[in-house]
């Protein structure tokens, strides 16, 4: 069995705190190798970047809760946003994954987000220039049905509230 500190070598991260199994990083995280389908550690804070991208993850378990960089988790097979963090002080890609909503992601991101490349509702894509604003108020509006598609009513409600500002 691989220690914790066995993979933070592994993957080059030398400045870091590990507590109740978790992990703080005071630098950026690349974590790289097409065989993950799972991220082989679990993040509490990363003072950086971190980026998990070009991988096979399915899912976004054991990522930081915090990231004071960009966080990017593109080219995998991820379904389901959560898990990922729910602060990123920069900007959020996740693209070419295999995203079918928006739930789960932080809700203010001050950079870019990249989502193309996801089978989102194509209302989401015709709407592109306005992805922060979705993203912050989306929960507020209620846009996504339980079954994770998106209510168009509520989406479009928004929509106008957001084009009105």
């Amino acid at each position: 069995m691989l220690t914790i500190e066995k993979l933070l070598h592994d993957f080059h991260i030398e400045k870091y705190e590990i507590s109740d199994f978790k992990v703080d990083v005071n630098e950026s995280v690349y974590i790289n190798n097409e065989k993950l389908d799972k991220l082989p550690l679990n993040f509490k804070r990363v003072f950086g970047n971190f980026k998990c991208s070009e991988n096979n993850l399915i899912d976004l378990q054991g990522c930081p809760s915090e990231v004071y960089g960009n966080f990017d988790c593109s080219d995998n097979l991820i379904t389901s946003l959560q898990g990922c963090p729910t602060y990123v002080k920069g900007s959020f890609f996740c693209y070419n994954n295999k995203l079918t909503t928006l739930k789960f992601i932080p809700k203010k991101i001050p950079g870019t987000i990249n989502i193309n490349g996801n089978p989102l509702p194509t209302e989401i894509y015709d709407n592109i220039e306005h992805i922060n604003k979705i993203v912050e108020w989306q929960d507020e509006y209620t846009i996504w049905n339980s079954d994770n598609s998106l209510n168009s009513y509520r989406f479009y409600e928004m929509m106008y509230d957001i084009k009105a500002c």
